[in-house]
């Protein structure tokens, strides 16, 4: 600021200010919400706002470089406006740094993953409870705890493994420990179910696990293979967050199949031989007693013969509406057209609202409207009309003194840019120019120019060029140079993209100054650029893979077909609501749709496998497939609900 400017602030002249020293554009940036007069003075503002730069010093630690100083500047600096206080001062001031913002991102990201405790105690409790029974000697409730501890235990060792491989962790991947805690306790509710349904049949309890895991395991087997399949499939992506968590959700989904047939059946093992000894389950409130083998009285102790069977042990509501009144119902043709004519409205919603998705991302989703983060950037977006985005034209190793021509010209294409703001572009030569009455296009010799413009960014005049142009070692030519400037405000994702490709364009008119634009938005945009291709892609590669898988598992190509089908209707419907919900297709719905994939195949497929495996008509081999697999599908949803449902409490974008 120049001395008539810091004279007329000290003097709270604002209005002199505003006409003295700043531009238009500038004025937008400083104030906002601002009025005048008739005559044309200021007569209130809402907001000021101020910039600093830090200057860059980077420190190598590790693999990271990282800039202690700058840090340590921002952090005092929240600090101070943080005690502002505004009953003293008249005023309220909030701060928005670098530091502060990823601060925040990284403080909701943790304060969120608190959430997976929860949903593993909510998970646990349903599990216990699906696990139990009215039999005291039946139940089998610390299955429960059982089920939940392997998918810890194959959350663990599948994100071990990963970051061992070198495979690089993402906030993303945080979402993989919710899929398993739908996913993974899936499989063992189809193990119990498969026990349970052989019953009493089998007394050797070697035999009745071998024909429970004969039963289960090509089920469980299948849903594994295909989900795991279907995410590596998924991780030939080459949007790096994306290919990162299908190879995390691959692994730790193998993992949680190797754990559940050897960890859980270990464990199933130990209660079948409590059941043998006709001990009640440990959650007897008189478990103390269970040794004494002379009480028998039922209602006093635990160690009696059960007065129920194992079949009328497991005959519940859910069973009765799964088996028999669901079929009841959906197998009659009045059903069959119902669910028919559903599927159909499904559809149809769901290809209308695909044909309407639109593509946006914006890295602020990620901070919470109640941080002090959030209400810099509501100031921002209220007063100042949202942050400009900055991009940058440069300049490479090329002759300027030969091209300096050029330059001018490559400065007005950037002015009449529409994607740029005109009054933002801040190029070097024509101040150069300007400042030194021609020193450039009046120099006699190349080495007479690069001294000029040398000499010029070393002057108070110059010196704010002196991080836009890069000189070689010994200063006898330049090497790069930069053009700062501001994109104009855009409403959504895709015009961010035109934006991008626009200025691009406008850098590849120019390549014999070898010409680049960039903005480090570019880096998102170019992800949210192919996201959409991506997204179908891997979608279309996981019902490949998902067929075939099924089809070798099945030996049936229309049981592979009719799975095929269904998720491809389940992923129709996923992406057409995704519009209709009011969301925007980007990389996180990306991976939740590529999740949603993985739960849907185990539904599909367990029931296709259990189908194939019935006898009868068509409508009986249905009716036998739900009885034999129905309830556990759907405790397998519920769970997949009950473990999601703690992040409708989240404050961070990729778990809402």
């Amino acid at each position: 600021m120049s001395d008539e400017c810091r004279g007329l602030w000290l003097q709270e002249r604002s209005g002199d200010v505003v006409s003295t020293c700043l531009s238009g554009r500038q004025v937008d940036n400083v104030m906002g919400t601002f009025e005048r007069d008739e005559t044309g003075n200021l007569t209130s503002v809402r907001a000021f706002r101020f910039e600093w730069t830090i200057e860059e010093n980077l420190v190598t630690d590790g693999r990271e470089e990282t800039d202690p100083e700058a840090e340590d500047f921002e952090e005092d600096f929240h600090d101070y406006t943080k005690d502002f206080d505004e009953s003293v001062d008249n005023a309220a001031m909030t701060s928005l740094t670098t530091w502060r913002y990823d601060q925040v991102i990284s403080e909701t990201f943790a304060n969120d993953g608190q959430l997976t405790a929860i949903a593993y105690v909510i998970l646990t409790i349903y599990a216990c409870i699906v696990m139990s029974s009215r039999s005291k000697l039946y139940s089998r409730s610390v299955l429960g705890l059982a089920a939940v501890f392997t998918v810890g235990c194959s959350v663990v060792s599948g994100f071990g493994l990963c970051l061992a491989i070198g495979i690089p962790f993402s906030l993303v991947v945080n979402s993989v420990i919710f899929v398993m805690l739908g996913l993974g306790v899936d499989d063992a509710f189809v193990i119990l179910d498969a026990l349970t349904d052989i019953g009493d049949t089998e007394t050797v309890i070697k035999t009745k696990l071998g024909r429970t895991l004969a039963r289960a395991g090509a089920s469980i087997t299948l849903t594994s293979v295909t989900d795991c399949v279907a995410f590596l499939a998924g991780a030939s992506t080459i949007i790096p967050a994306l290919q990162a968590f299908c190879f995390f959700a691959a692994v730790t989904i193998f993992f949680d199949f190797f754990y559940q047939v050897t960890l859980f059946v270990a464990f199933v093992r130990f209660e079948e031989d409590r059941i043998a000894r006709s001990q009640a389950a440990c959650t007897c409130c008189c478990a103390p007693f269970c040794m004494d083998k002379t009480i028998v009285e039922p209602d006093a102790a635990c160690c009696t013969t059960s007065p129920m069977t194992q079949a009328e042990a497991r005959d519940t509501f859910m069973r009765r509406c799964v088996t028999n009144y669901l079929p009841d119902v959906i197998l009659t043709t009045p059903g069959r057209i119902v669910v028919l004519l559903s599927v159909v409205a499904i559809l149809v919603s769901g290809g209308i609202g695909i044909d309407a998705l639109e593509l946006d991302f914006n890295i602020d989703w990620f901070i919470p409207d109640n941080t002090d983060v959030g209400r810099a950037l509501d100031i921002q977006e209220d007063f100042f009309a949202g942050q400009q985005t900055p991009v940058s034209f440069y300049t490479g190793s090329v002759d300027y003194f030969a091209l300096q021509g050029r330059l001018p010209v490559f400065c007005d294409a950037i002015r009449d840019n529409d994607d740029v703001d005109d009054l933002s572009v801040s190029c070097w030569y024509e101040e150069f120019e300007e400042d030194t009455g021609n020193a450039g296009s009046n120099a006699a010799t190349e080495e007479d120019f690069y001294e000029a413009v040398l000499t010029y960014v070393n002057s108070e005049q110059g010196s704010r060029f002196e991080d836009f142009i890069r000189f070689s070692d010994d200063n006898s030519t330049i090497l790069a140079t930069r053009i700062p400037a501001e994109l104009v405000d855009t409403d959504s994702g895709d015009e961010d993209i035109e934006q991008m490709d626009s200025v691009r364009d406008t850098a590849d008119d120019f390549p014999e100054l070898e010409a680049r634009a960039y903005a480090t938005s570019f880096l998102f945009l170019e992800g949210l650029a192919i996201v959409y291709e991506e997204t179908i892609r891997n979608v279309l590669l996981a019902l490949a893979v998902v067929f075939l898988v099924s089809l070798v598992f099945l030996a049936d190509i229309s049981a592979a077909v009719i799975v095929l089908l269904n998720i491809s209707a389940v992923d129709v419907a996923l992406l057409g609501y995704i519009h209709w919900l009011g969301m925007h297709m980007n990389t996180v719905i990306a991976i939740n749709v590529l999740l949603a994939i993985g739960l849907t195949v185990d539904y599909s497929a367990h029931i296709a496998h259990a189908y194939m495996h019935s006898a009868g008509t068509r409508p009986e081999r249905a009716k036998k497939a739900l009885g034999h697999i129905g309830v556990s599908v759907v405790n397998g949803g519920i769970t997949t609900f009950v473990a999601t449902l703690p992040l409708a409490f989240a404050q961070s974008y990729v778990f809402q």
